[in-house]
């Protein structure tokens, strides 16, 4: 079923956004609850249940969805759990109107009970429950709202809590009382994203989060989701190079002087492009036109296309966006004439991402806004990321669909604090603010349940989604309260510690952040002892001390990246590293047990494990050998003309500082991977190692402390990270040449070592790379 025909139409927040929060403090829930969700007591409106009885049974249509039938089921088996009661399923057909009952879907016994309902403000996902006399109503807009009124009844009157796929608290009585309810709620986020592991790979747990988007692959019988054909970044997917650019380089990006697809874009003005990229898009669209929406846009790289009509329609637009919906409309029209109800999804991302100032996206455009070079430490509504405001009103203005893709997590390194909770919610609250009525949320989509707090992550995203108007500190505070019991106000505290410096102006923390410099040393051990306090308090419980365990692992990992080896290798050189190895060690063996899976975006844990534990024996700087002089066996200096350099990104220039008078030099602007050194077949230095390889490289700095840039190898025969790693500005910020290591255990044909800058000029204005070192280890 088709999720999209409803998007255009936005929800009013005046007549249908009733926050849930708001409703069921007025109307006071169960006894029995009420300690429980810390709520006034008032008299029972409906008794579902006594002594562990059933007093009605459950109702659904005879025609009920797919859907509805799940509520049901849902609602029955979470009943038996929290009183003993067995609750019969029946049709409405074989109960009495008359009779006590519970309503579930929508039915004409329904419709004639509540008498005029707007059931189409509803639309897919919002939820109506009401008790009237002896019945009690849960339903909702299709095809998900009922079994979302299911959930929200289970989770905010009587006190379940769904914390993880497999972590659940499900309060026990006797005697289920209800109180007075009277909601009608529809969410305005229509399309709501947690990009977490947990949520993507149970479709069950993500709908009891009340998600939907793409990533979820959530059943037919539990609703459904959005489904985007493509998904992002389908420029050369729908017209690929191999096939189209022979016959046709007029319709790839003009850079320089000539056209190349390599690391481009399409050239959108172009006409004949159009007319085959809607006839491509139109063939997926066919295979699958239940889906509602498809992908048609950029590539995730920059190279926009400089032809003179492109660059006509920028410069009159005001943005490279001008020339991408010129040919997005054009496109859009096409697929209008056939499927009048599909959207047309394109980004505005990086390059494109301000709106231009002449052109409108047309009405089955969809928009979605990327945020991803912003300072995720500071609210996006913060002066610090005025520019990304003004872009989100800028298209607020002009597009009639308007989604958000939102980065919430370090890809970087997932397993070091990102100090970007605080602002969850007010990012939310300021999308919706902006007629945003879709988001999607990226976070760690790799490690299950342990990095940087994932469950409290995916459970506060996905609540503060469904409604970005309730208190986030509630929320957070309901979590930690309800998932590590005695050990919370430790935690608590220990959020509030890390977090705290993002209040403070000058801190960034973008979406690749591996700085740890917010942190002082005090913080940490600070850190550390709140950890062990929380430990102590959940000793007796052994569920309890595991989760308290999986979250200790962020604060490990910063001990032994934060570990001095300077002083202490200058008088001892290797004690040090025989008691730094063995804590790496713990920390290894402990992060697999606990389920860590990924170090990063590109890289597995056990890979990043390896080099984490030779970090110390890498602080030994190696002596530079003179590139004029011969080199020991198994030492190898590879110069900057043999790197590949690409794109506009990168290039060679003159510099004294140079162990040869040359060097490639990079902006600070971007986080491209533009400085790379590939291994061929014929290399020398392939095979089994260890290797110790070492990128030299300087920057001139603008900020004392933070990231400089990142450096490390990528195999891309089996499209994973083999190393990498972020050198800082505590040593780079000298301006002066350093080798910067990684130890390999295997290089390979295929495999390349790659530089980029930290994507902010408020870190550094340029890198250079001088040269690469590749030594095998005789230890």
């Amino acid at each position: 079923m088709s999720d999209v025909a409803l998007i255009p139409d936005r929800p009013s927040r005046r007549n249908h956004f009733i926050p849930p929060v708001k409703r069921f403090a007025e109307a006071c829930p169960a006894l029995a609850f009420a300690c429980l969700l810390g709520l006034p007591l008032s008299a029972p409106a409906l008794t579902i249940v006594t002594n562990g009885q059933a007093l009605c049974p459950i109702i659904i249509p005879a025609d009920a969805l797919p859907t509805e039938k799940t509520a049901a089921r849902q609602l029955q088996e979470h009943l038996r759990l929290i009183s003993g009661a067995a609750f019969e399923i029946k049709t409405d057909a074989q109960v009495p109107v008359q009779d006590a009952q519970i309503l579930i879907g929508r039915s004409p016994r329904i419709e004639t009970l509540l008498g005029r309902t707007n059931w189409s403000a509803l639309k897919h996902d919002g939820i109506l429950i009401r008790t009237l006399g002896n019945k009690l109503i849960l339903s909702g807009g299709r095809p998900r709202g009922t079994l979302y009124s299911i959930y929200t009844l289970l989770e905010d009157t009587l006190g379940v809590r769904w914390w993880t796929s497999t972590e659940t608290t499900i309060p026990r009585t006797n005697t289920l009382d209800l109180p007075d309810l009277d909601i009608t709620y529809t969410p305005s986020l229509l399309y709501r994203e947690t990009y977490n592991a947990d949520p993507i790979q149970n479709p069950l747990f993500a709908t009891r989060l009340k998600v939907n988007g793409h990533m979820s692959s959530i059943p037919p019988d539990l609703g459904g989701h959005y489904n985007i054909l493509g998904w992002c970044h389908t420029s050369y997917a729908l017209l690929p190079p191999a096939q189209f650019f022979g016959p046709h380089p007029e319709w790839y990006s003009f850079r320089g002087t000539r056209r190349n697809p390599e690391g481009g874009q399409l050239c959108w003005s172009n006409p004949g492009m159009q007319k085959e990229l809607a006839r491509q898009a139109l063939k997926w669209i066919e295979k699958n036109p239940q889906a509602g929406i498809i992908s048609i846009s950029q590539n995730d790289c920059l190279g926009n296309c400089e032809c003179e009509t492109c660059l006509r329609i920028d410069r009159q637009a005001g943005s490279p966006a001008g020339s991408l919906l010129t040919g997005i409309n054009a496109v859009a029209a096409v697929i209008a004439e056939n499927y009048p109800d599909f959207l047309v999804e394109t980004l505005a991302y990086q390059y494109t991402r301000r709106p231009p100032g002449n052109i409108t996206p047309a009405r089955n455009v969809l928009v979605r806004l990327c945020s991803i070079e912003c300072n995720f430490a500071q609210p996006l509504s913060a002066p610090a990321n005025r520019s990304f405001g003004d872009d989100l009103r800028g298209w607020k203005a002009i597009a009639q669909n308007l989604f958000i893709w939102n980065y919430v997590t370090s890809f970087a390194n997932y397993l070091i604090p990102q100090p970007n909770l605080d602002s969850l919610g007010a990012d939310l609250q300021f999308f919706t603010d902006h007629n945003v009525v879709g988001v999607f949320e990226q976070g760690d989509a790799f490690n299950l349940l342990a990095g940087d707090f994932l469950p409290l992550r995916a459970w506060l995203q996905a609540h503060l989604m469904w409604d970005p108007s309730r208190n986030q500190t509630e929320l957070r505070d309901r979590f930690l309260n309800g998932y590590f019991g005695p050990a919370s106000p430790f935690l608590r505290e220990y959020l509030d510690l890390v977090n705290a410096p993002a209040k403070k102006p000058g801190l960034t923390a973008g979406c690749y952040n591996n700085n740890l410099s917010f942190l002082s040393d005090e913080a940490i051990a600070r850190a550390v002892a709140l950890f062990a306090q929380a430990a102590t308090a959940v000793a007796a419980h052994p569920d309890l001390a595991r989760r308290v365990r999986r979250e200790r692992l962020v604060i490990d990992h910063v001990q032994l990246l934060r570990q001095n080896f300077a002083g202490q290798l200058a008088t001892h050189p290797r004690s040090p590293c025989a008691e730094y190895e063995s804590r790496a060690d713990q920390f290894k063996n402990a992060a697999l047990e606990l389920g860590v899976k990924h170090y990063s975006e590109g890289q597995d844990f056990g890979s990043y494990a390896a080099g984490l534990k030779s970090r110390c024996e890498r602080a030994v700087p190696p002596q530079l050998p003179n590139p004029s002089g011969n080199l020991p066996s198994g030492q190898f200096d590879v110069q900057e003309h043999l790197f590949t350099l690409h794109g506009t990104w990168a290039k060679l220039v003159d510099d004294p500082k140079a162990s040869n008078g040359r060097g490639a030099a990079m902006s600070g602007d971007h986080t491209q991977w533009a400085v790379q050194f590939p291994i061929t077949p014929d290399s020398v230095f392939a095979g089994p190692g260890p290797w110790k390889c070492y990128v030299v490289a300087r920057v001139d700095p603008v900020a004392k402390s933070g990231p400089a840039f990142r450096y490390g190898v990528y195999d891309s025969r089996n499209n994973g990270s083999v190393a990498q790693e972020g050198a800082e500005l505590a040593v780079a910020g000298d301006g002066e040449y350093h080798p910067y290591g990684v130890v390999v255990d295997h290089l390979a044909p295929g495999m390349y070592f790659w530089v980029a800058p930290p994507g902010s000029t408020q870190q550094i204005t340029r890198v250079y790379v001088d040269r690469i070192l590749i030594r095998k280890s005789t230890e």
